[in-house]
């Protein structure tokens, strides 16, 4: 809920039966494609079969045919914006900040005021090790080069030449 989804499918001039309503199709196919399922005829499946799927459609059984007429023929833009769309709604109701993202595989424990690491053990040992080895090279640099360069066995950032940029 919050994000607009008619502004994502065309509106078109229906003859006949009134069909089903797209928006409902567009929020079952966004959940199929989360839970990892991209196969239409899968997808008929998921509707006839599956509580969750039965709950977004009203209970409603749609074909796989009708699937691929709401993808080819009502979706105006593509699923992945669709997606960021969304996010980008849950980031502000959830006031996420953008601008920090983790690339080592942190995570943050869902704990309410906690923040602890669930992968802290991990992450020190790693760090203890790469002090181990700046201070291993350094120690070989000065022994084979005649270097004079002093060491220690932890490091900050400005000391192994990271500036932050």
């Amino acid at each position: 809920e919050g994000v607009n989804l008619y502004k994502y499918l065309k509106r078109k001039e229906r003859r006949g039966r009134k069909g089903y309503d797209n928006v409902m199709l567009l929020k079952v196919v966004l959940f199929a494609r989360m839970i990892g399922e991209c196969n239409l005829r899968h997808l008929e499946s998921l509707c006839r079969h599956d509580i969750r799927f039965m709950y977004i459609m009203n209970e409603e059984t749609p074909s796989f045919m009708t699937f691929e007429r709401l993808l080819n023929d009502y979706l105006i833009h593509d699923i992945d914006d669709i997606y960021f769309a969304i996010t980008n709604h849950i980031c502000t109701l959830m006031g996420v900040d953008k601008s920090i993202q983790h690339i080592d595989g942190t995570k943050i424990e869902a704990n309410a005021n906690k923040y602890s690491f669930v992968y802290k053990t991990r992450i020190l040992n790693a760090r203890m090790k790469l002090f181990s080895k700046v201070t291993h090279t350094i120690i070989e640099m000065n022994m084979e080069r005649g270097f004079d360069f002093s060491y220690h066995y932890f490091y900050c950032a400005q000391e192994i030449g990271y500036d932050g940029q």
